[in-house]
């Protein structure tokens, strides 16, 4: 088994060089390189390393390399090299680079990429009220009394067992407006209204 430095510079190689690397990413098991020439890749070569779980080509520029869960270990000797240039994080952070990997129906990708971006902030609230219910159905179903010296028919049970499920409404619309007024580069006016 190759060491980690032997794989990127292996990854490197394949992808035709450090300047064929215009830019680098990634994400939870994939390095997502913008090459300058994806006629460059040597993919049988690139493969060859048992590291390397796979390769995707994605729209003109872009290719995925398959690493599993240790992908930032590559991604970080790969950045060390001084050929290719770390990305510029603030650059990265406010918009996407979709140069060459949208789909032959672009519209219907920056649809479902509109939706997740909008939703992606507040799943962990969504996570969250999800997990306070199960819990509080947990416990009602193991005897309140044994949990809370009240009995579920006191208010206090009451109101711990529907205040998750029926929270404000219109707090869950806030959140997605601001999130998708953010994702559009708009002012959050639903924000300002209130």
């Amino acid at each position: 088994m190759a060491s980690v430095k032997d794989t990127s510079t292996h990854i490197i190689d394949s992808l035709g060089g450090a300047d064929n690397i215009t830019s680098l990413t990634h994400c939870a098991t994939r390095l997502r390189f913008q090459l300058a020439d994806v006629g460059k890749v040597d993919q049988e070569k690139l493969e060859s390393d048992t590291a390397v779980l796979g390769s995707v080509t994605q729209g003109t520029h872009g290719y995925q390399v398959v690493m599993g869960g240790g992908v930032a270990s590559y991604y970080g000797e790969i950045i060390k090299d001084p050929g290719v240039n770390p990305p510029d994080e603030e650059a990265s952070s406010s918009k996407k680079n979709y140069d060459g990997v949208r789909g032959k129906y672009d519209w219907i990708d920056y649809c479902f990429e509109f939706l997740s971006d909008t939703f992606r902030p507040i799943l962990w609230a969504l996570l969250g009220a999800s997990l306070i219910i199960t819990l509080l159905v947990l416990a009602e179903g193991i005897t309140p009394s044994v949990l809370y010296p009240m009995s579920s028919s006191t208010s206090s049970w009451s109101t711990l067992t529907t205040v998750p499920p029926t929270m404000s409404p219109s707090l869950k619309y806030l959140m997605v407006a601001s999130t998708a007024a953010r994702k559009s580069s708009a002012v959050p006016i639903s924000l300002i209204a209130t």
